[in-house]
């Protein structure tokens, strides 16, 4: 699982988005198969950041409404990092409301 969310992530970085989108899929894939919900949580953040940069508005939709439902379905919080107080949580949250057309 860390693999996969490395080489995304790579991708990402590289400005590679289809095939980071690609490598988010087959991470998610194994993740799903073997519960492993962080990489799960991960690999959706990956994936919705780089269908941002692939100009695909919908799917990037689709991906977030995907997040908020398995966060919502294996009953997880917000991370601790998400300070509801800290600019940056009011970042992260403009960024994924503005793509939730």
């Amino acid at each position: 699982m860390s693999f996969s969310v490395f080489k995304a992530n790579f991708y990402n970085c590289t400005h590679n988005y289809e095939q980071a989108v690609a490598e988010t899929e087959t991470g998610l894939k194994m993740a799903s198969q073997d519960d492993f919900k962080i990489y799960e949580i991960a690999l959706q953040l990956l994936k919705i950041d780089s269908l941002k940069h692939c100009d695909r508005p919908e799917e990037v939709s689709n991906a977030i409404k995907e997040l908020f439902s398995f966060l919502s379905l294996h009953k997880i919080s917000l991370p601790e990092y998400a300070n509801l107080n800290n600019f940056e949580f009011d970042q992260t949250f403009k960024v994924l409301k503005s793509y939730k057309k």
